[in-house]
């Protein structure tokens, strides 16, 4: 469920900042922050890539959800930083990524969970 969570979240993330960058559609209120929407663009490949992943239950994608995390609390600073200083943005922005964090977040922590409790009694390749 997780893994077709994340794929979905990918397929999703990649649409609308694609429709936003390349067909200037636009769904909120103000103006989008280019940098949210260029993040969304590129992590919405990774989310299906790492979604792949964590559906073949294959080990590095409990770094890679680690790293989506990170990547996301990055750009939400950046966003941050540009609503200090001024610039209009849609609140529906900022629930979105902490929406991002937290999925991610917990995904990476059940991961690692996972693996410290199941990996044991894999034979290494």
């Amino acid at each position: 469920m997780v893994a077709v969570t994340a794929v979905a979240f990918g397929v999703l993330s990649t649409y609308v900042a694609g429709s936003i960058l390349f067909a200037g559609a636009l769904g909120g209120a103000a103006p989008p922050v280019p940098v949210v929407v260029w993040h969304d663009l590129l992590v919405g490949f990774a989310y299906i890539v790492v979604g792949v992943g964590l559906w073949r239950l294959n080990r590095w994608a409990a770094k890679g959800a680690a790293y989506l995390a990170a990547v996301t609390v990055v750009i939400y600073a950046a966003f941050g930083f540009s609503v200090m200083f001024g610039r209009p943005y849609d609140p529906g922005t900022a629930l979105a990524l902490a929406l991002r964090f937290t999925f991610w977040t917990a995904v990476a922590i059940a991961c690692f969970r996972w693996i410290a409790r199941f990996e044991p009694l894999k034979p290494r390749e």
